[in-house]
């Protein structure tokens, strides 16, 4: 059977539009820190509960912070560190992304504005929040270029889940099998083959090849690469 004509690309946010481990390793660490100082068992015992190693700063295969909702990490925790508050979880990560500085990949406003002109709708679809995601996008300069952002707290549930990308097909009039769902992780991967998307792997997140691979119909090296591929 021929691939639907694909009309529209969905992006996940970190680790595809957004160099992951850039980005988020230093979040991380800073976080972790903070909610446990002067204390490396407690801080350990976090980032375990997280997925991420915070002596050598790597993010583990299936880490909650990669794949997972704000929310997700949130609960994560707090029941690994009964000390720690909502509030207190929530107030530090928010001060501490407000420092962050979310590293661009290759080529990523040229892409963006070529797969435009090109007459693709564009959409972004993160487990990150709402706000989080548009504060980025602007201090990147691409939010223009956006038709939908939605976040794991927008009402469309978070992924593998596919509700963003039913709502992404909604607001600009296509169907999902008309999507290119874009992303780094199996969570992206799955939410597009559950929705029925053309679903397009790239390794600029933690996540290796064969890690990926499985649940992608094409893998690319970065999303560089995605509008020659459509085009194709």
């Amino acid at each position: 059977m021929p691939q639907p004509k694909i009309k529209a690309v969905l992006f996940d946010k970190d680790g595809t539009l957004f160099d992951f481990n850039a980005t988020w390793a230093a979040w991380c660490k800073n976080v972790i820190s903070l909610l446990a100082p002067n204390d490396l068992p407690r801080q350990i015992r976090l980032g375990n509960s997280c997925g991420f190693d915070v002596e050598t700063l790597a993010f583990e295969t299936g880490s909650i912070i990669v794949n997972g909702t704000a929310e997700e990490t949130v609960g994560a925790w707090m029941a690994a560190d009964s000390l720690l508050s909502l509030d207190t979880i929530e107030h530090i990560g928010r001060v501490e992304f407000q420092k962050l500085l979310a590293v661009p990949v290759k080529e990523l406003v040229k892409t963006l504005h070529d797969l435009k002109s090109s007459g693709y709708a564009l959409g972004v679809a993160t487990n990150d929040l709402e706000e989080n995601a548009v504060k980025q996008l602007l201090d990147a300069g691409i939010f223009e270029i956006f038709d939908f952002v939605v976040g794991s707290d927008s009402g469309f549930g978070g992924k593998p889940d596919p509700g963003m990308i039913f709502g992404f097909a909604d607001a600009i009039g296509v169907l999902p099998a008309n999507i290119a769902m874009v992303g780094d992780s199996t969570h992206d991967l799955h939410a597009g083959d559950a929705a029925g998307c053309y679903r397009v792997g790239v390794l600029t997140g933690p996540a290796v090849r064969d890690e990926i691979e499985h649940a992608a119909d094409i893998i690319l090296n970065d999303i560089s690469e995605l509008p020659r591929h459509l085009l194709n």
